[in-house]
């Protein structure tokens, strides 16, 4: 086995992942330990920050018995964003993280959209309950004493790269992300810092690449790699997924999971007409991403867990790959936990409609692997308004271990679909950027990394899909039109 240089660190949801990378970009250990997410009244959705550390002690002891960690010359973070930490001046938290899933803001986030009309032109977003902001703005409101004891705001990468290097830094791919920060400038926005309290309480911002610094000494120790060994600023899982995936030029980046996300890099800002897509930094210097994301894995698993037998969707996907029957007028409306991007309607609901006596859970299933292409569709629509060249999907993440779900997204979407060969391509990513600044690879080369062939719309399929495609637009815009009514 070849020598470990780089490792990729993603700091998940629910999973922490580890991939060591040798100097020729080969992968030659991974690791993953979960983290529980903690679910409370009022849409709080919590984490607790320590079993971060803990779960990384599992990784670093697994990759230590499949390769030589003192190698490594660095490490690079890809982190979730929008979880908001308090910390105090020496980084410990003052309470459980509010996961980026934690809605209990809605009426903060009501309030800030009320005080300005330029939250989309200046941030490239507008404020949802999930923002970093609103969920200060709550803690100010609900929580004073601990408002006022806050030294710093951190998001998990920040809190992360601090804890390994004590250096509170922030990558502009993740600060961005946050409803504090100027999309143009690259950097905090001060009328915004100023106005809402934040002033000496937020990182420095540096551009995806940079060296934070070397690895503490104890940490070190702890994990056995060397006292060498340096941190580097990755980004946001999504934006480092994408430099995992090799994302070339006129290709969009969906990565599949309980949400599916779309990701795409442009040379400027450009703003989605409506907000139904962020604009936000990209993990490279000069260059932006539009992100528009969805319930797709989520609402799956939702159906499994009340309609399959024992939760476990692997025989509807069996059925699947052997019955083209199941392929009928079924139609879903996958919104079992409202609709996100590009309908942003968290009052929607799901439905099944044309459902008769012959048809059956797997029917149903079918359905739902149609209408989460269908979203994708529709968010795709979106950046092809955003002037971004959509002519290929490069995905990534668990559908693709399906063989019937990317044809459906070939044949609904219109473009060839090719699936990345690494399944952890945000840890890639990083890992991909702390080779970078060790000057192992060049700036923008993904080494190693294999492409599979395209797969191809069926002109046939094509047909009938886009007939669906039509019918299920009809269906969306009349619940719209009939929730509309009843409120009205």
């Amino acid at each position: 086995m070849r020598e470990a240089f780089v490792l990729g660190v993603d700091i998940g949801t629910t999973n922490i992942k580890v991939l060591a990378l040798d100097a020729h970009g080969e992968v030659v250990a991974r690791a993953a330990s979960g983290c529980e997410v903690r679910a409370g009244a009022d849409g709080q959705v919590t984490q607790d920050p320590g079993e971060w550390m803990a779960a990384l002690d599992t990784c670093f002891a697994a990759i230590g018995c499949q390769c030589s960690l003192d190698a490594v010359k660095a490490l690079g973070v890809s982190a979730q964003g929008e979880t908001l930490i308090c910390c105090d001046a020496q980084n410990h938290p003052l309470a459980p993280a509010m996961s980026w899933m934690d809605t209990r803001a809605v009426a903060e986030a009501s309030e800030l959209l009320a005080e300005r009309n330029d939250w989309h032109t200046r941030t490239g977003k507008p404020v949802a309950a999930y923002s970093s902001l609103a969920k200060i703005r709550w803690i100010q409101k609900h929580q004073p004493v601990l408002f006022d004891r806050v030294v710093r705001f951190c998001q998990v990468a920040d809190y992360m790269v601090a804890a390994f290097t004590g250096e509170w830094l922030l990558d502009a791919n993740n600060a961005s992300f946050t409803s504090c920060f100027n999309l143009c400038q690259r950097n905090w926005d001060s009328e915004l810092i100023a106005r809402y309290g934040l002033s000496g309480r937020l990182p420095e911002v540096r551009e995806s690449g940079t060296v934070a610094g070397r690895l503490r000494p104890g940490l070190a120790r702890r994990w056995g790699l060397s006292r060498e060994s340096r941190v580097v600023l990755g980004g946001h899982d999504q934006g480092c997924a994408a430099i995992g995936a090799g994302l070339p030029d006129k290709s969009i980046l969906l990565s599949t999971g309980t949400a599916w996300v779309l990701y795409a890099s442009m040379p400027e800002p450009r703003l989605a007409p409506g907000c139904r897509a962020i604009t936000y930094c990209h993990a490279r210097p000069n260059s932006w991403a539009a992100l528009a994301a969805f319930s797709g894995g989520g609402a799956l698993d939702a159906f499994a867990s009340r309609f399959l037998a024992g939760n476990n969707p692997a025989p509807a996907y069996a059925a699947i790959e052997s019955r083209p029957d199941l392929a009928g007028d079924l139609l879903v409306l996958p919104y079992f936990f409202g609709a996100n991007a590009p309908s942003n309607d968290p009052k929607a609901r799901g439905a099944i409609l044309n459902m008769g006596p012959a048809h059956g859970p797997e029917h149903v299933f079918y359905a739902i692997l149609e209408s989460i292409a269908f979203e994708t569709r529709r968010n795709l629509t979106t950046f092809c308004e955003m002037q971004v060249d959509c002519s290929q999907i490069i995905m990534t993440g668990g559908a693709t271990r399906s063989g019937v779900w990317p044809q459906i997204v070939a044949d609904v979407c219109g473009v060839p679909v090719r699936l990345s060969s690494e399944q952890d391509a945000a840890a890639l990513g990083a890992a991909v950027l702390a080779g970078e600044s060790e000057g192992l690879w060049e700036r923008g080369v993904v080494p190693g990394l294999s492409r599979q062939p395209a797969i191809q719309p069926v002109v046939g399929n094509r047909k009938r899909l886009e007939m669906k495609y039509q019918q299920y637009l009809n269906a969306v815009a009349m619940d719209q039109a009939r929730r509309a009514h009843n409120n009205g």
